[in-house]
């Protein structure tokens, strides 16, 4: 069996609602949190503040997935690797844009590292 804990999951957000003070969770999700999570929704006198987000894949609903592809007897394993294995129904150009913003941010950071520590190094040479 693949290993799921590194899929990294890019979904549409399905549902979302909050429960709180004087706001019950529904029923069902209620039960779902208790039995599923063993999570209360209620604190000693009131309800927990909590969000609850839903996201799913949907029978037939178009994914991207992007990753590794090795080809395996009869079809193809996607795997992570080099790049990480995503799965995403937000389409391919919205994965894209997220991992190069990342890699700009992290490019600049990077950076500004190197020249606060050559900055360093100058002073401490002086």
């Amino acid at each position: 069996m693949a290993d799921s804990s590194k899929v990294k999951f890019v979904l549409k957000e399905d549902r979302f609602s909050r429960s709180g003070f004087m706001n019950d969770a529904d029923s069902g999700l209620q039960q779902l949190l208790e039995s599923r999570y063993n999570k209360k929704t209620k604190g000693w006198i009131f309800n927990k503040t909590l969000r609850y987000t839903e996201t799913a894949l949907e029978l037939d609903e178009e994914v991207y997935v992007f990753g590794e592809a090795s080809r395996l007897s009869r079809g193809w394993v996607m795997r992570h690797g080099a790049m990480p294995l995503i799965v995403s129904d937000k389409g391919g150009a919205a994965v894209e844009k997220s991992y190069s913003t990342r890699v700009i941010v992290f490019g600049v950071l990077t950076l500004l590292s190197a020249a606060a520590g050559c900055a360093g190094l100058f002073l401490l040479i002086r």
